[in-house]
């Protein structure tokens, strides 16, 4: 019988709040992800300008390497 009513009126309480909890838990995921994606890329910001600031001062390519972590390629695109 409560099965036939399951069936009629819905799922039950228990599978809806999982359901939610479930969904929750994503959400918290999904926006933990992107603000380290964020982060990540702000720092990638910065090593560039600061990289560009360096190359204005006349630095070498391989003291801005070892400095901002930047590669070889990355340093002379910006020389351009």
């Amino acid at each position: 019988m409560e099965q036939a009513v399951k069936k009629v009126y819905g799922f039950s309480q228990e599978y809806k709040d999982r359901y939610w909890e479930d969904m929750y838990e994503k959400a918290e995921y999904d926006y933990i992800s992107d603000m380290e994606g964020a982060k990540e890329e702000g720092r990638a910001d910065r090593n560039l300008e600061i990289a560009r600031n360096m190359i204005s001062k006349g630095l070498s390519t391989e003291m801005i390497k070892e400095l901002t972590g930047l590669n070889e390629k990355e340093i002379s695109d910006l020389k351009v």
